[in-house]
């Protein structure tokens, strides 16, 4: 079960568990953190132009768990997001990356126990399964979604990106469950830089590369 909550921790962190950020971060968070990436989708010449910045930190308890939290946010390169724009809440652990969930004005849906994403350090051919959290625009409600299995397929690509040549990343896979043609998505992640890179496939199993649907490359990044 889950338990949501965005708050401060008060009187009772004695009593709570508390999840203590890794040495070495996959994806380092602090406020002030982005990546510019250029990408594409479908059409190689639809080329458009995306920021993923760290906005804010907070501790939370989420499953009775004490949580060093970030809220980051994905928004065109040329547009600062509002005030009031949606954070996504992440955290590092132990384990890996966690996605926890979302915070909106009018309330918040986070959860730790199916939130890690992407587990580090992991062997290759290791999977796992991650809850996701949904945000529903026209009604402003949050939800769970499906159930999202992820693989680790490789750990020594080299991958080329205009901010540069990243050795030995990571490779995680999983299915894009929003569209009618099944997707799947490999991210490429460089240890303690973050996401360089993503290329997504139409295809039948996350092993068939043949027939690249979109591609997204890092051309610029700033880690405080």
């Amino acid at each position: 079960m889950w338990i949501a909550g965005c708050g401060l921790v008060g009187n009772d962190e004695k009593k709570l568990r508390e999840m203590l950020a890794p040495e070495n971060e996959l994806i380092p968070l602090a406020v002030g953190n982005y990546w510019v990436y250029e990408q594409w989708l479908i059409d190689p010449t639809w080329l458009d132009t995306v920021r993923t910045e760290v906005m804010d930190v907070q501790d939370i308890i989420v499953e009775g768990t004490k949580i060093r939290s970030f809220g980051t946010h994905r928004f065109r390169y040329d547009e600062r997001p509002r005030a009031d724009a949606l954070l996504s809440r992440t955290a590092n652990g132990p384990d890996g990356y966690y996605s926890l969930g979302f915070v909106i004005p009018s309330g918040s849906l986070l959860t730790l126990s199916q939130g890690l994403f992407y587990k580090y350090p992991a062997i290759v051919g290791e999977s796992w399964q991650t809850t996701t959290v949904l945000f529903h625009n026209q009604s402003g409600d949050l939800s769970f979604g499906n159930t999202r299995t992820i693989e680790l397929l490789d750990t020594t690509k080299t991958v080329e990106t205009p901010a540069g040549v990243f050795e030995n990343c990571y490779v995680y896979v999983f299915n894009d469950f929003r569209t009618a043609t099944l997707l799947y998505h490999h991210m490429y992640i460089k240890p303690k830089v973050g996401i360089v890179g993503v290329d997504t496939f139409e295809a039948d199993n996350p092993n068939d590369t043949s027939v690249l649907h979109g591609q997204q490359r890092l051309i610029e990044y700033k880690l405080n």
